[in-house]
């Protein structure tokens, strides 16, 4: 068998390992899709003055969390500003949710 006939024979091989096993890379991962995933964070209280309930980007969970304490809230999606309304409708100030962080900390109203 000639060299010329060897080189063809291995590109072919090569070409259908390539073929059979796929192209993936392990090494690179995956981007991610945006707006498809949501978390569970978790909104803590870390001053008996910061409390009211939990709104999210302006709308309202339903989920009241009391001074010096945690809640958790389901379903939230990447980049939204959470912010608490106490019980005279006064609006705290906003702290925008980013993941992989999943505990939104208020120490201050």
């Amino acid at each position: 068998m000639s060299n010329m006939n060897r080189i063809k024979v291995f590109f072919l091989i090569c070409i259908l390992c390539i073929v059979i096993t796929g192209c993936n890379n392990p090494l690179v991962p995956p981007l991610p899709s945006e707006g498809d995933d949501t978390y569970t964070i978790t909104v803590v209280s870390d001053n008996a003055t910061v409390f009211g309930t939990v709104y999210i980007d302006g709308v309202s969970t339903g989920i009241y969390l009391s001074g010096n304490s945690s809640v958790q809230v389901n379903d939230v999606s990447a980049g939204v500003e959470i912010t608490l309304v106490d019980d005279n409708s006064f609006e705290s100030h906003s702290e925008l949710f980013v993941p992989p962080q999943t505990t939104i900390t208020f120490e201050w109203f």
